[in-house]
Protein backbone atom coordinates (compact mmCIF):
# COMPACT_ATOMS: atom_id res chain seq x y z
CA UNK A 1 0.00 0.00 0.00
CA UNK A 2 1.42 3.61 -0.98
CA UNK A 3 1.93 6.00 1.93
CA UNK A 4 2.66 9.14 0.48
CA UNK A 5 3.74 10.50 -2.77
CA UNK A 6 5.98 13.38 -3.14
CA UNK A 7 7.94 15.99 -5.59
CA UNK A 8 11.31 15.67 -5.43
CA UNK A 9 13.52 18.34 -5.94
CA UNK A 10 17.21 18.06 -5.09
CA UNK A 11 18.78 21.21 -6.09
CA UNK A 12 22.60 21.33 -6.05
CA UNK A 13 23.71 24.19 -4.03
CA UNK A 14 22.89 25.52 -0.78
CA UNK A 15 21.56 28.46 -1.22
CA UNK A 16 18.94 27.25 -4.00
CA UNK A 17 17.80 24.87 -0.82
CA UNK A 18 17.40 27.53 0.98
CA UNK A 19 15.10 29.63 -1.61
CA UNK A 20 13.20 26.45 -2.26
CA UNK A 21 12.75 25.94 1.39
CA UNK A 22 11.64 29.52 2.09
CA UNK A 23 9.11 29.53 -1.10
CA UNK A 24 7.01 26.59 0.30
CA UNK A 25 7.00 28.03 3.42
CA UNK A 26 5.63 31.40 2.89
CA UNK A 27 2.87 29.87 0.10
CA UNK A 28 1.65 27.88 3.74
CA UNK A 29 2.20 24.19 3.23
CA UNK A 30 2.74 22.58 6.65
CA UNK A 31 6.49 21.68 7.52
CA UNK A 32 6.05 17.78 7.54
CA UNK A 33 9.46 15.48 8.15
CA UNK A 34 12.86 16.80 8.12
CA UNK A 35 16.45 15.72 9.00
CA UNK A 36 20.01 16.37 8.57
CA UNK A 37 22.37 13.84 8.30
CA UNK A 38 26.04 13.36 7.57
CA UNK A 39 25.25 12.60 3.56
CA UNK A 40 22.02 15.29 3.48
CA UNK A 41 19.05 17.33 4.90
CA UNK A 42 15.71 17.74 3.60
CA UNK A 43 12.66 19.12 4.49
CA UNK A 44 9.38 17.65 3.43
CA UNK A 45 6.01 19.81 2.68
CA UNK A 46 3.07 18.20 3.88
CA UNK A 47 -0.83 18.95 2.65
CA UNK A 48 -3.84 17.77 3.56
CA UNK A 49 -4.63 16.31 0.32
CA UNK A 50 -1.84 14.74 -2.10
CA UNK A 51 -1.58 12.50 -5.15
CA UNK A 52 -1.26 12.04 -8.49
CA UNK A 53 -3.52 13.78 -11.26
CA UNK A 54 -3.54 12.27 -14.41
CA UNK A 55 -5.75 14.51 -17.05
CA UNK A 56 -5.79 14.33 -21.13
CA UNK A 57 -7.14 16.84 -23.31
CA UNK A 58 -7.45 21.02 -22.90
CA UNK A 59 -7.28 23.88 -20.15
CA UNK A 60 -4.28 21.90 -17.66
CA UNK A 61 -1.94 24.54 -16.77
CA UNK A 62 1.37 24.63 -18.32
CA UNK A 63 2.99 23.27 -14.79
CA UNK A 64 5.50 20.62 -12.96
CA UNK A 65 3.44 20.96 -9.41
CA UNK A 66 0.01 22.03 -9.06
CA UNK A 67 -1.04 23.42 -5.38
CA UNK A 68 -4.88 23.87 -4.39
CA UNK A 69 -5.50 26.81 -1.51
CA UNK A 70 -8.22 27.87 0.22
CA UNK A 71 -7.69 31.02 -1.72
CA UNK A 72 -5.31 31.31 -4.97
CA UNK A 73 -6.45 35.34 -4.77
CA UNK A 74 -5.09 35.60 -1.39
CA UNK A 75 -1.64 33.38 -2.07
CA UNK A 76 -1.04 35.57 -4.87
CA UNK A 77 -0.84 38.39 -2.57
CA UNK A 78 1.27 36.52 -0.50
CA UNK A 79 3.86 35.32 -3.58
CA UNK A 80 3.68 39.23 -4.72
CA UNK A 81 5.08 40.19 -1.41
CA UNK A 82 8.19 37.79 -1.38
CA UNK A 83 8.19 39.01 -5.23
CA UNK A 84 8.28 35.28 -6.01
CA UNK A 85 8.61 35.27 -9.99
CA UNK A 86 4.85 35.19 -11.86
CA UNK A 87 4.84 33.34 -14.79
CA UNK A 88 1.12 33.45 -15.67
CA UNK A 89 -0.96 36.32 -13.90
CA UNK A 90 -4.24 35.25 -11.82
CA UNK A 91 -7.19 34.57 -13.55
CA UNK A 92 -10.15 32.82 -13.62
CA UNK A 93 -10.93 29.34 -15.53
CA UNK A 94 -14.12 28.01 -17.53
CA UNK A 95 -13.87 24.97 -14.92
CA UNK A 96 -14.82 27.37 -11.58
CA UNK A 97 -11.65 28.41 -10.42
CA UNK A 98 -8.98 30.76 -9.94
CA UNK A 99 -5.08 30.22 -10.49
CA UNK A 100 -1.93 31.72 -11.46
CA UNK A 101 1.72 30.25 -12.36
CA UNK A 102 4.97 30.79 -10.62
CA UNK A 103 8.54 30.03 -11.42
CA UNK A 104 9.73 28.19 -8.33
CA UNK A 105 13.25 29.14 -7.10
CA UNK A 106 16.24 27.33 -8.30
CA UNK A 107 15.29 26.09 -11.67
CA UNK A 108 12.84 23.77 -10.52
CA UNK A 109 10.13 24.11 -12.68
CA UNK A 110 6.81 25.93 -12.73
CA UNK A 111 4.20 25.62 -9.71
CA UNK A 112 0.33 26.65 -10.54
CA UNK A 113 -1.63 27.28 -7.35
CA UNK A 114 -5.62 27.27 -7.56
CA UNK A 115 -8.63 27.96 -5.63
CA UNK A 116 -12.36 26.64 -6.98
CA UNK A 117 -14.45 29.65 -6.87
CA UNK A 118 -16.91 27.65 -5.06
CA UNK A 119 -16.36 25.19 -2.31
CA UNK A 120 -18.17 22.09 -4.49
CA UNK A 121 -17.01 20.05 -1.27
CA UNK A 122 -19.77 21.16 0.68
CA UNK A 123 -22.56 19.49 -1.00
CA UNK A 124 -20.61 16.14 1.04
CA UNK A 125 -20.85 18.29 4.15
CA UNK A 126 -22.62 17.53 7.28
CA UNK A 127 -23.84 20.02 9.79
CA UNK A 128 -23.76 18.25 13.44
CA UNK A 129 -25.44 20.24 16.39
CA UNK A 130 -24.16 21.08 19.92
CA UNK A 131 -27.16 19.25 21.95
CA UNK A 132 -26.12 16.85 24.54
CA UNK A 133 -29.51 16.14 25.90
CA UNK A 134 -29.94 12.86 26.98
CA UNK A 135 -26.64 11.69 26.31
CA UNK A 136 -23.83 10.01 28.63
CA UNK A 137 -20.38 11.55 29.15
CA UNK A 138 -17.55 10.33 31.36
CA UNK A 139 -14.77 12.96 32.09
CA UNK A 140 -11.47 11.27 33.08
CA UNK A 141 -9.49 14.03 35.56
CA UNK A 142 -5.73 13.76 36.91
CA UNK A 143 -4.87 13.92 40.29
CA UNK A 144 -1.45 15.46 39.67
CA UNK A 145 -1.52 19.18 38.65
CA UNK A 146 -4.98 19.39 40.38
CA UNK A 147 -4.81 23.34 39.76
CA UNK A 148 -5.11 22.54 36.72
CA UNK A 149 -7.22 19.44 36.00
CA UNK A 150 -10.06 20.54 38.30
CA UNK A 151 -9.94 24.20 36.24
CA UNK A 152 -10.04 21.81 33.22
CA UNK A 153 -13.09 19.60 34.51
CA UNK A 154 -15.19 22.87 35.37
CA UNK A 155 -14.82 23.98 32.18
CA UNK A 156 -15.80 20.51 30.88
CA UNK A 157 -18.89 20.57 33.23
CA UNK A 158 -20.03 23.91 32.27
CA UNK A 159 -19.67 23.46 29.01
CA UNK A 160 -22.01 20.01 28.96
CA UNK A 161 -24.43 21.42 31.32
CA UNK A 162 -24.93 24.92 28.76
CA UNK A 163 -25.60 22.22 26.02
CA UNK A 164 -28.22 20.49 28.02
CA UNK A 165 -26.26 17.85 29.63
CA UNK A 166 -28.21 16.09 32.45
CA UNK A 167 -25.87 16.27 35.80
CA UNK A 168 -26.82 12.57 36.60
CA UNK A 169 -25.55 11.82 33.23
CA UNK A 170 -21.81 12.58 33.64
CA UNK A 171 -19.70 10.31 35.48
CA UNK A 172 -16.42 12.15 36.83
CA UNK A 173 -13.15 9.14 37.08
CA UNK A 174 -10.14 10.46 38.90
CA UNK A 175 -7.21 8.83 38.02
CA UNK A 176 -3.19 9.23 39.60
CA UNK A 177 -1.67 11.45 37.04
Amino acid sequence: MIRSVHKLIVPKREQDYSALVDFFDALGLARGESWEGRRSKGVKFDAREAGVEIGIGHGFPDCDLVIETDSADITYEIAKKHGFKIAGEISGTDWGARLFTLEMPAGAGRLTVFSYKEDWRAANTREGKLDATGLRFAIVVGRFNAFITERLLAGAQEALYRLGANPKDIVIVRVPG
